[in-house]
Formats: structure tokens, sequence, C-alpha cells
């Protein structure tokens, strides 16, 4: 591989690490003389303008131009080459010696060998080459291999030397020798260390020392890898830049190129820019490089559409640019109460910390608007679409804002204005009517001109509510109203007017509801509801239990339901007490019942009942009355739970009503039919039943009857029961549901039936199965009936649905057997008595299609032509409703012509297809398909095979004259013989023709043959004839004929063979003639080079009526004969239009340009060159002016003539005449041609240097032509915001609002076309400005050296002041000023930096500021940075009691702009954080003694921590010592403990919540920090009321701002009793004789009983005895129980 040289980097940069960026310095490419020495060489003029670069003796280029071109005496290079000695490399030869010990003496005696062993090679000996080492070792320790090194000068000494090596023969002991062809991979060609091996031409390889940025690694000079460098050349190895430094890239050369640097990251939705040239990802810029972020059209960044940073500087370094949109996106967000609601989204790769919805205050300054953040949000999952939804947005102007990295992203312009709208409800409150009133319901919204097309709907319970409805508005409001003129208690409910605020497009922009509560009281049923019946007197029978209901609705509490009574022969109504309510009923909350219970009822129960409500105790609302009587009891019954009956036979159902003799009218008895609906069915006469009854005097009853003679349907079945009207007066109706016995109640009329079998219709073997379904119970056997035959079927029962199936299968239809009739017949045994049957039967048509042809041989086929009739005989019984429907189909394609289906009928149906004239497409399969729609039957189909025979249309053969041959093809289709002879004949000759005869192998049944014609001459026709034969009886005959029809044009012409511009011409195109009865079209094309000028099938000319130039040229006649392309003649003719084209010249005026001047003469040749005349006079060649005729173009018929005029002068302007004569005719033709100057006049600025926001116009003026091009650059970049003010002049102009990036070198330059020239200006605008980096404002937190900078752009400015806080910095310890850099014209800025080093100077926060004058004029400019040191800090108290709650607050710099976050962590509590909130709360615990840490991040940028201790005070332990269950009154009780507290502590006693002041506590440090031991003693005092005293001991330390921590400790404490002296008693529980403190049970010992107590306490120092059941006693005695025996 061929090393490439690779030169030095001119570019330094530095290093910075935070954030990826990119932007690159161009500096600009220096220039070389033509006469330039390059390194180690020099350079050599050639032919023209080359100039050779040339090297020293043993010097090569090897990377690098050979030559340049020399260019207004500048070499046309960027960097010129450099020549680098090189030597011949070393080549080494390997000789190994196989079995010889590897020894220092063997390896030395074959050392010293070597010279003679290559005393002979001949470049040893002329001196070509030599010996230049020899090394040795040993291989696997039996063998030597000696490696001698040569040096040479050539390849041809190379192979000498190989050659030398393979042929010589030495020591046998030598078993193999290598030598390798030399190249540049070979490793056993050697260069010296730093160098690498080069080929320098003709096979000589060269051994170069690496150049600078580079080392040599194995024959190979490789660059230094990015971060590296070489500054020597013939390097080994390369140097590491010392970090963070790297370099820019590879090949560094010098200490000095590492630098510090930024890479610039990929943007989104923008580019980054340095000196407006576009930079990509990965692109690196030195550090302090300014750069900006240029947002795409509608993205904004920082809510500009650009961002200016610097590298190293700009700690915020912004990579994207952002649309933030909102919804609602209109002008105006509205909302109704509450709050609006405004969601804020963005799309970005990095999810925003938060968005702010910024309330304007009236200022352009949006810091100080009003904000309410809130989290974003990703609205799903995986995509980078971000949102954040603010709800309770009031009335104001807002802007949606995202926080992206810590910066704010917004959309300039886009404020929208929040509006509040209401609708409100009038009457506001809950309305309470009473039915048969009225009311109406008001909702009333705001009006507004955004939302004009407002309108408002209205619901009731949930529900749409349209309903008397009427609306209005006006200016303010939109009125919307709910009437009722007289309100039901159907208009009782919940009212919701929604007002939906629509703008001009009808778009909801908000929506507003009004409530109202319409409250309508009255009855919702009464007492007349509780009993069943039409009539208006109430039927009720003695004993029998009712239920009397009111029902109401109602809401108010003062409102109320009751029922009222007037009993028999009464005159006015009295309230009953409800048994139950008024208790809540239904769904609705305010509906009311109440219930009175007659448990049994009697006479006195008869009267009348009403209900009525109530309101404050006045009735509001009366209801209807209803009578009720009370009668004897009656008894109506059905004699059967169950009767069975058969579908189309007879069924009876019986009842039976009492009869007493009480009743001395007859009875009217009617049967109902029990509906699921509750709506039951009265059986009438209609139906033929019989309703009366016959009455049974001995028994008291009345029996009726319900007769069916033919049950009609399954619908008769189900539950039946009797009604019975005692027509006495009252009227009593009984009915048999209130029988006692409930199997009485009802009879169940079960039917049986069996479901209807649809017929079915099928195709000859298709399967099918018959299946019969029979109602009503298990039916236990089933006969199948068929051709007479009885077979049994297994029936399958499902009880559940009461069905039993039998199903049979057929395996496949027979043709023989048209129709299947099934017969069904099975048996129940689920009824009393004789068990019905039920009988079905099932039809099944069979259907079949036959097929027959009209042609009765059509074995081998149909001639073409014949009409075949195929005719389709199918099935159509008389039992479809319908016939079938018949369709054709040749293969799988629809057949819709010939086809006759009138003989299709409801019975043996006929569809004929009939073929008129066949041919070969008609050959195929027929199928006649049937399908029975009204059946569902598809696919009963039968087929026919037809084949068609005939010959293929044999094509005439169109011939162009002098054609090679002309090929015949006939074929033969649908043969379906086996012995085929096919001949041909001519016409003109009726012998067979044998030559050129082939016979065609073709597929299927066609068969074919070729006749090949050579050298046609002549028209005549062919025929081509086939004998078909079939075992040796010859079956038909066919034949085809085709013609040769001779073709050609005979004739391409002009009437003007050379004309003149106006003339007219016509062409003409002759070809042959047709022969009669032949029909051949002829297309006849004229054209002009390749445009198509006339094409027909009718005419052969193509006139020109008025001739032009362009219709000079070649012509081409184009003839098809017929359709075949390929019979295509063609004739050409050159067509002569003589004229002479011009255009005019133009010339730079500055003279260093040449003229040249065109004619263009169309037609024939000239017969001399072109002459030229100015003013009449010649123009003759020489000095400098020459003249040229180029010789006539054959293709385009021209020829063109120039005059080229060099170093043009104004005065050559003027009318130049060329003149030429043609060959033809002598006939000379002359045109004019006017030469004019053209140039670029002026480039200049009306102010050229500005300040910012100054006004600037640069105007370009130039000579318009309608040729000329204007561009512009700016630093060498394309510039196209110029405008073209008017012909000649373009200008770029700023009106107050000159900016820094408007600095730069301009230049205008006007190409007026490769044959005049570009002439080009430039000039240099300054723009002065103070551009501050990082920014005016800077927030440091003091942890590295901070870099102020401030760039003064526009012309030079040489000396920089930098002052803190109005204090010149040399004066401020640890503020360094830098060096101004240089103003040079690419960068046009001056940049001066202070480095603030925060570890010296202590207080570095402060207003920094900068100035400069400028070296022209004495304008000065400065700038001020403000520098905010950031701090963190803990307040809290350093010492907290056990228990309390410890708070902390972390303390920040106020002000800070951006996002600051929390983290809280304890030293010994480990790393785990204690919180993320600025403020820290916890309540303590002895570990929490500790130092609490929070960190501090300020955007994520910097990091602060700051640490807090607190010691946890508190008493540890608390002891009593001594007794601790029973103190007495006056004992010392003594308290010890521990405590732990942050110095020396003072304890204080409390008992009860009493300090006690008379105790002494002692107090004692102990070896442990800040631990204390305490001793208290006190006297034991009885408390108030019970034994337990509570101790509370505290401590306060001096200076310690805690609550005071405390223990409590509970003592018992008792009065002390002594026992009287009793030997014999002994005391239980504990307690001793002298210390009874508590109550304690007694006994007695030595046998003897315990008379008058049992029990003993100490109460107040008294002693006090009880009995076992604590009643007061006396003292006990022990007594012997012989004693108490005796007394």
């Amino acid at each position: 591989m061929i090393t490439h040289y690779h030169s030095s980097m001119l570019l330094r940069v530095s290093a910075f690490l935070f954030i990826s960026f990119q932007a690159v310095y161009t500096q600009p490419a220096a220039e070389y003389p033509c006469d330039t020495t390059i390194r180690n060489g020099f350079t050599e003029r050639g032919e023209g303008d080359i100039v050779y670069f040339k090297c020293n003796t043993n010097h090569a280029i090897i990377n690098g131009p050979k030559s340049a071109q020399c260019i207004n005496n500048v070499l046309d290079v960027d960097k010129l080459p450099s020549c680098q000695e090189f030597q011949s490399p070393k080549t080494r030869a390997h000789l190994t010696y196989e079995d010889v010990e590897c020894s220092d003496e063997n390896r030395n005696i074959l050392k010293d060998s070597i010279p003679e062993l290559f005393a002979e090679m001949k470049c040893l000996l002329s001196g070509e080459c030599k010996i230049a080492d020899i090394a040795h070792g040993c291989i696997h320790g039996t063998k030597i291999q000696l490696e001698v090194f040569f040096d040479y000068p050539s390849s041809d000494t190379q192979y000498e030397i190989k050659d030398y090596i393979d042929n010589k023969r030495y020591l046998s002991r030598r078993k193999r020798n290598t030598f390798p062809t030399p190249d540049q991979n070979n490793a056993n060609t050697v260069c010296n260390p730093g160098q690498g091996l080069f080929d320098v031409g003709n096979g000589l390889f060269v051994c170069i020392s690496c150049a600078l940025g580079q080392y040599g690694e194995n024959n190979e000079c490789k660059l230094c890898a990015q971060g590296t460098y070489s500054d020597a050349e013939a390097s080994t190895s390369c140097t590491a830049c010392t970090p963070p430094a790297t370099t820019l890239t590879e090949g560094s050369v010098a200490a000095s190129d590492c630098v510090e640097v930024c890479t610039l990251a990929a943007v989104e939705k923008g580019t980054y820019q340095v000196n407006s040239v576009n930079k990509a990802a990965g692109d690196i810029v030195a550090k302090d490089t300014v750069f900006s972020l240029i947002c795409d059209s509608g993205y904004y960044v920082g809510g500009g559409q650009s961002h200016v940073m610097t590298c190293g500087v700009t700690t915020n370094v912004l990579t994207s640019c952002y649309q933030v949109t909102r919804e609602p996106s209109g002008s105006n967000v509205y909302y109704t109460a509450g709050g609006g609601t405004v969601t804020c989204k963005v799309t970005s790769a990095t999810a925003p910390t938060s968005f702010i919805l910024a309330k304007s205050d009236g200022n352009n300054d949006m810091t100080n608007w009003d904000r309410t953040t809130t989290s974003a949000s990703s609205t799903a999952s995986g995509t980078n679409d971000h949102s954040a939804e603010f709800t309770g947005v009031t009335a104001g102007t807002y802007t949606c804002i995202a926080v992206i990295n810590g910066a704010e992203q917004y959309v300039p312009n886009t404020a929208f204005t929040t509006v509040e709208l209401s609708v409100s409800a009038d009457p506001s409150a809950a309305v309470t009517k009473y039915v048969g009133e009225s009311a109406t319901l008001t909702a009333q919204a705001t009006y507004h001109s955004g939302v004009a097309n407002t309108v408002i709907t209205w619901q009731k319970d949930g529900n749409v509510y349209s309903t008397d409805i009427s609306s209005s508005s006006d200016s303010s409001f939109f009125k919307s109203e709910a009437s009722f003129a007289t309100l039901a208690l159907a208009n009782r409910g919940a009212y919701t007017a929604t007002a939906s605020f629509k703008d001009q497009t009808n778009n909801e922009q908000a929506s507003g509801n009004a409530a109202f509560t319409l409250n309508v009281v009255g009855l919702l049923t009464n007492p007349v509801d509780s009993f069943s019946g039409n009539l208006n007197i109430k039927y009720v029978v003695e004993a029998t239990a009712q239920t009397i209901k009111c029902k109401a609705g109602y809401s108010s509490t003062s409102v109320g339901v009751k029922m009222q009574h007037k009993a028999p022969g009464a005159s006015s109504f009295t309230d009953l007490t409800p048994t139950t309510g008024p208790t809540q009923t239904g769904t609705d909350n305010n509906e009311w019942e109440i219930s009175y219970v007659i448990a049994s009822a009697a006479t006195a129960n008869g009267g009348n009942y009403r209900c009525i409500i109530e309101e404050n105790q006045v009735t509001k609302i009366t209801g209807p009355e209803v009578e009720v009587s009370v009668v004897e009891g009656l008894n109506v019954e059905m004699n059967a739970e169950t009767v069975c009956g058969v579908v189309g036979s007879a069924a009876v159902i019986t009842c039976t009503a009492a009869y007493p003799d009480s009743q001395t009218n007859e009875p009217y008895m009617k049967f109902y039919k029990v509906n699921a609906n509750g709506d039951d069915t009265l059986i009438s006469d209609a139906n033929g039943i019989v309703t009366s009854g016959s009455k049974d005097v001995a028994n008291k009853k009345w029996v009726a009857t319900l007769s069916f003679s033919s049950v009609p349907d399954s619908a008769t079945g189900g539950d039946y029961y009797c009604e019975v009207n005692y027509p006495n007066d009252p009227l009593i109706v009984v009915n048999s549901l209130s029988a006692t016995d409930a199997t009485k109640q009802k009879t169940n009329l079960n039917i049986f039936y069996a479901d209807p079998i649809a017929k079915q219709y099928k195709k000859v073997g298709e399967q099918f199965t018959l299946s019969a379904v029979f109602h009503g119970g298990n039916y236990q056997t089933a006969t199948f009936r068929y051709a007479g035959n009885d077979l049994l079927a297994t029936p399958s029962y499902n009880s559940q649905t009461k069905q039993t199936t039998v199903t049979l299968s057929v395996t496949a239809a027979l043709d023989s057997i048209r129709s299947y009739d099934a017969y069904f017949q099975a048996s129940a045994s689920e009824c009393p008595g004789t068990q019905p049957e039920v009988t079905t039967v099932a039809v099944v048509e069979i259907m079949n299609v036959n097929m027959t042809a009209s042609n009765p041989d059509t074995t081998y086929g149909v001639d073409t032509g014949e009409t075949l009739t195929l005719t389709c005989q199918f099935s159509n019984p008389s039992s479809l409703t319908s016939a079938g429907t018949v369709s054709w189909t040749k293969g799988t394609t629809a057949v819709s012509s010939g086809i006759d289906s009138t003989g299709v009928t409801l019975s043996p149906g006929i569809s004929k297809l009939t073929i008129a004239s066949t041919s070969s497409t008609d050959t195929g399969v027929y199928t006649c398909n049937v399908d029975y729609s009204s059946v569902s039957v598809t696919g009963v189909s039968g087929t026919y095979s037809v084949t068609v025979r005939g010959a293929t249309d044999m094509q005439d053969n169109v011939v162009l004259t002098g054609a090679a041959n002309t090929v015949f093809s006939c074929s033969f289709f649908g043969i379906l013989t086996t012995s085929n002879v096919i001949t041909w004949t001519k016409s003109s000759d009726s012998t067979p023709i044998t030559s050129g005869v082939t016979p065609v192998a073709l597929s299927g049944e066609t068969i074919g043959s070729t006749l090949t014609i050579t050298s046609p001459s002549t028209n005549d026709e062919y025929t081509c004839a086939l004998v078909a034969s079939e075992s040796g009886q010859q079956k038909f005959t066919l034949q085809d004929t085709a013609r040769i029809i001779m073709m050609q044009i005979t004739s391409f012409t002009s009437s003007e063979a050379t004309a003149a511009v106006g003339d007219a011409i016509t062409l003409t195109c002759e070809s042959s003639a047709v022969p009669q009865g032949i029909s051949l079209e002829k297309t006849t094309k004229i054209k002009l080079g390749s445009v198509e000028k006339m094409s027909s099938t009718t005419a052969n000319t193509y006139t020109i009526s008025s001739a032009l130039s362009t219709d000079n040229g070649v012509y081409t006649c184009e003839v098809q004969f017929g359709s075949d392309a390929a019979n295509t003649d063609t004739e050409t003719l050159n067509q002569y239009v003589r004229h002479v084209a011009n255009t005019n010249a133009f010339a730079l005026s500055d003279g260093s340009s040449s003229a040249v001047l065109t004619c263009v003469f169309y037609g024939d040749a000239l017969s001399s060159g072109v002459t030229w005349t100015l003013a009449s006079t010649a123009v003759t060649a020489g000095g400098r002016f020459s003249l040229n005729t180029d010789s006539h173009d054959t293709a385009t018929l021209t020829t063109t003539a120039t005059l080229t005029i060099s170093s043009y002068i104004t005065s050559d302007n003027g009318i130049y005449t060329c003149a030429g004569t043609y060959s033809t005719g002598g006939v000379t033709l002359s045109g004019e041609v006017t030469l004019s100057g053209v140039g670029l006049d002026s480039f200049s600025s009306t102010s050229p240097t500005v300040n910012k926001d100054g006004t600037f116009t640069l105007s370009c003026v130039y000579t318009h032509t309608d040729t000329a091009v204007v561009t512009w650059t700016k630093n060498g970049n394309a510039f196209t915001a110029m405008t073209k003010q008017s012909d000649g002049v373009y200008i770029f102009e700023r009106t107050n609002t000159a900016v820094k990036e408007d600095n730069g070198v301009y230049e205008c330059q006007v190409n007026y076309g490769t044959s005049v020239g570009s002439p080009k200006l430039s000039l240099t605008q300054y723009v002065r400005e103070v551009e501050l980096v990082p920014g005016a404002t800077v927030y440091h937190a003091g942890t590295a050296t901070l870099s102020l900078t401030c760039k003064f752009w526009g012309d030079e400015s040489t000396t920089a002041t930098w002052k803190k806080d109005n204090t010149d910095v040399g004066t401020v310890f640890g503020v360094t000023a830098g060096s101004p850099v240089t103003w040079t014209s690419s960068s046009m800025f001056m940049e001066t930096t202070v480095a603030i080093d925060p570890t010296v100077i202590s207080s570095f926060g402060g207003v920094y500021q900068c100035g400069a004058v400028y070296t022209t004029g004495t304008e000065s400019k400065t700038g001020s940075i403000t520098v905010v040191a950031l701090t963190a800090s803990i307040t809290g108290r350093a010492v907290e009691t056990l228990g309390e709650t410890l708070s902390l607050t972390c303390v920040t710099t106020t002000g800070y702009p951006d996002t600051i976050t929390y983290s809280w962590t304890r030293t010994n509590g480990g790393a785990t954080a204690l919180g993320t909130e600025r403020e820290l709360s916890l309540t303590t615990t002895d570990a929490m003694t500790d130092t609490f840490t929070c960190t501090v991040t300020y955007n994520s940028q910097h990091t602060l921590t700051a640490t807090h201790a607190v010691f946890i005070q508190s008493v540890v332990s608390l002891t009593q010592h001594g007794i601790t269950t029973y103190n007495e009154v006056g004992e010392t009780i003594t308290l010890t403990g521990s405590i732990k507290a942050n110095g020396a502590p003072t304890v204080q006693l409390q008992k009860d919540g009493a300090p006690v002041s008379s105790v002494s506590p002692s107090v004692t440090a102990t070896s442990n920090a800040n631990e204390y031991t305490f001793q208290i003693t006190t006297v034991a005092a009885k408390p108030t009321t019970g034994n337990a005293v509570t101790y509370t001991v505290s401590f306060t330390v001096v200076g310690v701002d805690a609550n005071a921590p405390s223990k409590d400790i509970t003592v018992n404490v008792y009065d002390k009793c002594t026992l009287p002296s009793n030997p014999d008693i002994t005391v239980l529980d504990g307690n001793s004789k002298d210390h009874l403190w508590s109550q304690t049970g007694l006994t007695c010992s030595g046998g003897k009983s315990l008379i008058f107590g049992t029990k003993v306490t100490c109460e107040d120092g008294t002693l006090v005895y009880k009995t076992a059941s604590d009643v007061a006693s006396v003292e006990p005695k022990c007594v012997e129980v012989s004693t108490l025996s005796s007394s």
C-alpha cells in the first residue's frame, strides 16, 4: 500500500468537554508565485502556462501534484508539494541449515562463510550492491538460520540477487534458501525505522523518511491518529496530547496542534452555522469559536429564530429548535366557571422537564410574568410528543413555554387571550309546584363576538328535552326558556341547559351548564289501583287479606300523603293510620308510598277510600274515591292440572265453581288464557268454545267446560284459568287463581305436535339428512316409512325444551328415485289416559341434467362456420314456486349469447345454446348449469365437449422490393384425426411445391407447415391444403390461401430544391400502387430530422406555404405498407432554405477580453469564405482581427463564419456586415451583427462602518443585458439576500436593523457568458457591536475558573480594558485580563477575556465591564456582564429533641431563572436519599445525631453541597430504685437515669405535672461524649386520687434552642397501716402485717375459721375490713370450729 503524505494542520483549537458541537474556521489559501522553490527541489516552466515540480537527486514527490497551472503569475495549488529524500531498501535473504547443532561456534563459522558464498555475485563485484549486515539465530534447536541484508539501488539488482541465490549451490548442509521478490508488502524488504517503502515508478521501490505528522511501522508511513502528533521526520511513534487537549484531524505536526475543542452534535429542526456556513454533526471547532443555531422555518429557540453561542464559553448550549403549540389553537380561549383548559405541546427527542403557562403583565419582558409550571407528560409511549394540561386558567393573556434542558422554548407572537363565559339559571334554587300550576325555567349565556353562534340545548334527567323551548338573544346574552303552562307529575325532574359556545365556523370553543330542579307535587296512585276489575265498586270476599296503597310525588318535608276511609253509612272521611310508610319507592327518591293492610276483610271494612296530599296540614290535592263491598266466601277451581292435546284433535278443559244458596242468579263463567305480559286473553264463543255451565245441586257446584273440537296449532297450549261472575247485587267476580289448592288454580293444556318438514331438493349423488322434531313430551317410539317399508328409529329427547328429534341420513340421492316420501310416526307417554300419536311427512325431490347436440356426428369435430345447437334437458318439479335458472359456461367463462330458454317451465325444462357460425374460439367444454334459487339448490349441471376444426387465416405477405426471402405459415386447428397430409401450390403453377416446405410441430390439436420463397419478385397467390384420414378413410379436407404483394418508394422530390425564406415548397413521396382486389393500408410520413411533419394514410405530400430558416434540413420519407412496421421503406432529400442568422455581440469594457461575432448561413454550401465590413469598410484578417469560415455542415445544412477581435476596445463598437455567396446559382446573402461594450461600473456601501441597528445600503451597478447574470458572495459564500432595484442595479440594505452577522467581505460579479467574461468587485462592510459571552448575566458556582469574553464586532480595535464593579481588574486579586486577539478581516471581531479564579477571589460575583476603542475614528464600545455567585447553605436547629420534628431548609441563590433540584443525605445514614424537596422534615430518632448534606444542582450544570450537624438530645433512661411496687407515704424515692445532651444539662423534676422545687438532682458526665447520668431523691407523697404518681424528668442546656427532653415514670404510693397483733391471722397477696398498702385477703392458721371479715385495706392510714361481698365489717376473728358449734 502506498502511504499518502498529509500536510500539517493550520488550525488551533482548545478543548471544551461540556457538550458536543462543531464549527470550523477556514483560513484563506496561500498564494505561491510561479517561480517558488519547493522543498528539496525546484520548479521548471513548461509549454504554455504549465509549471513542473522537480526534485533534487535521491528525492521524490511522494504525495502532491507533479505540475500546476500558472495563472497571473500565481500557482493554482492549495499547498506546494515537497520532495523527500529516499534510500534503497535493505532486503534480507534467509539461509537455513538443518541437522547442524545450533551453537555459537557453528553460527559464527556459517556467518564468516557468507562473503565467500556470494563472492561471485556480479553486483557485489561491480559495487552496485553490498552486504549490509548478517544476523543468525536458532530454529527449534536443530536448525541455524542466517539473515543476510543487502543494500541495492534498483529493482534489477534485487532480481539479480534472487537469481544468484536460486541457482547457486552452496554447502550440502544448507537445506533451503529464500529470497523474496521485492515489493511494498513484502516483510523481507526492510527500510530503516521511521521510513516507509514507496513505489517511485519503473519497478523501483525506495525507502523514504516519514514526514511530519506521520510515523513509520512495518515499512509503512502512517498518519498520527487524532489526539497525537509527530513534529520530527522519520518518527517511529506519535506523541499524545495532554488531556483534555486533542487535535482537530489526523496527521498533526506539532504540539501546538493539541487544542481544546468542541464536537458539534446533531441538531433537531435547525442547523449550526459558522460565518453563515452550515456545519454537520461531528464537525469540531476550536474553543471560543462563535457559532449560531439557525432554526428551520416555523421553529424557534428561546423564542427567536436563531441563537448565538461560543464554544467553551456558553454553558447552556442549545442543540434543538422547537415548535411549541397548544390546544385550543385560536387567538381566544374561552372557558366557563372554574377557568379554562389549555394544553401546551412540543415535539422533542429530549423530554421537557416542565411546561410553563406565562401570564402577561403588559410588559414584553416575559421573565416577570406570572408563571404556572406543570410537569410534562408523553402523549404516547415511545414517541417524541409531549404535552401538559393547564386547568383553571382564568382571564388574561398567556404564552405556552416548554422548559427543555433548562432553557425556555416558545414561539414568539403567539400569545392568546382567555375569555370567561357564563351560563346562569333562573330560578337558581329548586322549584316546587303542584300539579296544574305553571312554571318557567330560564337559562342565560354570555354573548361574545367570537362565539356568536352559541346554542343552548336542554336535558331532563339525562335525556334530550325539547318540549316548549323558546330562545332569544341580544348583544349581551343568549337566552333559552323551558315553559310549562299546566304542570303534570311527568314534568318532575332535574333539568340541565347546556350552552355550546360556537364560533363563526360552528366549532365549539367552550360549554357550560345551568342546572334546575323542578319538584311537582301530585298523586301517583289511588286506592282504586289496589283492586282488580274494571267496575267502580270493588268487591272483596270476606275473611280475605287486602292491602290498600297511596303513592305520591313530593320532596318537601312540609308535604305528606294520607289515606282516608268513610265507613258504610258514615257521612265523612276519617284519617287512616298507615300500616307501613311513608317509604321511598322506585328509583325516584321523591316518590313516597303508604300502605293500609286489612288482615281479614269484614263488613266494616267496606265503604269508600281516597288519598290526599297535605302541605303544613292543609289539604292541597284530593284523589278519586273507590267504593269497596265485602261479600261472603266463594270458591272457583280447575278440575285438572294438565290436559293433553294433539294439533288437529279435540281437547277439553273443565272448571267447577261453588254455588251457595245465597246466590239466586246463575253465575256466568269465563275462561282466560295466561299471557306472559300479564294481559290475559279472554276466550270468546267465536272460537267454538262453550262457556255455559251445568248446575250440580247436590254438591252445590256449577261446572263449565272449554272444548276444542280441533286444536288449531301449538300456540293454543298454555295455562288456562276460570273466572265466575256472580250476578247478584253487588256483582262479585271470583277466579280459580284464588283456589286454596294450588293444583286447581290453573290447567295446563299441553299440545303435542311435530314441526312441518320442509321439502328438500337435492342433486343426484348428493348426501342429505331428514329430521323430524316432535313437541310436547318424550316420545318413546318412532317409525320411518319409506317406499312402503317401515323402519324403526331411536328418538332423542331434550327434557329442557320437551322436544324429541328423529333423524334419517341418505348417503347418495339416486336419479332413478325422483322423490322420497318419508312418514314419521311417534308416540308420547306423558299424558293421562291414551297417549297421543303425531305424524309428519318429508318430501325430497332429486334434480338432474341431460345434454344432447344437433349434429349427430361430432367425433372428429365440426367445421368452421357450421351451426351447432346444444340442448340441456333438466328437472323442473311442479312443486317449485319458480322454475330453475339456467346459465351456460364454456370452460370457466360465462356464455351470454345464443341461448334459448323458452322451454324452461314447471315441468321437465329445456334450454338450448346455438352457435350460429362456429370458429376456433368455440372449441371447449360447455356446461349447462341450473340453479334453483327458490329452494337453494345450485350447481345442477351437465357438460358437452365441442371441437371446431378449420384453418388459421394465413396472412398476405407484403414484401419490399429487393428482399432476400419471405415465409408463409399455415396451421390447422381442431384436428382429431391421426393421419394428416399438408401440401402447397401457387396459382400461377398448379404443381405441388416441395422446395422450402417445412412441417411445423404445434401443440394440442393443431398442426402446421411453412413455405419459404427465396428472392420474391412478383405478386402471386399460394394455397396450403390438408387431407385428414382415420384408419385409411378420408374424413375431411381443409385449405387456406395467401398472396405476395411487392411494395417500395418510387420517388421523393421537392418542388423547390433550393429555396429562399418565404418561398412555397412541396415535398412529394411516391410509392408502389396496391394491386386491385387487395386491401392494404399505406401510411406515409415525412420528417425533418426526428421531427414528424406529416403522417397520412391517404396523402403523400407535405407543403410549406412560406419557408423559414428552420425548414432548412435533411427530410426523410417513410412509407409503412400494412400493419407490420418491418414493411417500411425510406428515402431522404436535402431541402435548402437560404438564410443568414446572427446575434448581437458583447465584450468587456476593461479591454481584457475578446469579441466574437458570428453569422450562420443556412442552405447549400458557399462557394468561398465569408467577407466582413464595418461601415462599408472591409475588415481583413491581421493584427487583432481574425476571420474564419467553417466547412458546410451536411447534418444541419449550415455554414458558420466568425470574426474574432482580440483585446477589445470601445472603438470596435459598430454594426458589422457578413456576406457569403452560394455555390449554386451564385446568390449572395448578408447579415448584420452589432458589437457593444459591457462591464461592472461600481460596488459601494452608503455607510461602510455602522453600529448595531444602523442603516447601510450596498449597491452593485453594471451594464444591463438580457443575458447578464448577477451573483453576490459574502466571505466567499453564496449571498442571496440582495434584491434587484432596477435594470443594472442590485442592492442589499438595512434600515435601522444592522446586526453583527452583516460583517463581511461582499463581492458582486456579473456573468456575461463564457465568450465575454465575468467582472467582479468587492467591498468590506463593518457593523460595530459588543457581544457578551456567555451572556449579560452569568450564574457561577465558584467550583472552577470562569471566563468572560467580550467580542467587539466591526472594524479593527486593538486595545481593551476590563473593570470589576468599576475597579480596574489589574487591582482585583484573582481576576486576570487576557490580551486582545488581533483583529482580522476574516473574523471581523476582536475578543478580550478575563479569567476569574474563585479559589483566589472569594467575592467573584459582581459586574464586569469591558471596553475597547476602534482604530478608525474615536468611537468606543463598552459592555457589562453580571456574575451572580451560586450558593448553598442549610438553616435549622443544630440540636433537636428525640421524637420531635427536625426541620431543615436548603437555602439557594434567589432569582435563579432555571430549575434547581435538591437531594438530602446524612453521613452515617448512608447515601440513601432522604428527600428531594427544598425543605426536609423528619421525626427524630437516636440515629439522627448525624451530619446532614443538601446537594443542590442548578439546572443540571452546577452542583454545590451544604452540611449541617444535628445533635438529638433525649432522656435515655429513667428508673426507680428500692421498692417499686408499694411505696409508703413519707418514704424516700430515688430516681436514676442517663441523658444525651449537647452540653452540661440542668435537670428538673415534676410530680403529676407540677414542678418539684425541693430536690437537687445530681448530674455526672460519663466517659462517652455528650452522655450524662443523673440521680434525684424525693419523698413519697400520696396523690390526690388513687395511688399512681407520675414523675417527669426533663433537662435543658444553656444556649440550646430546642424543646426540653423528658421522660415519665409511674410510682405507686400508699398509706401505711399495721394489722393488730393476732398470730392466727395470715395476710395473703404478698402484703405483710405491718405494711398494708393495697387491699389483701385474710385467712386463719391452725385450723381456725375466720369470722366477720375476709378482706382488709389501708385507707388514709386507717384499716378498713370488708366481707367477701365488699360489705363493711368489724375486725375479723379466728375461732375454733367447735366453739362455733356450741355457741
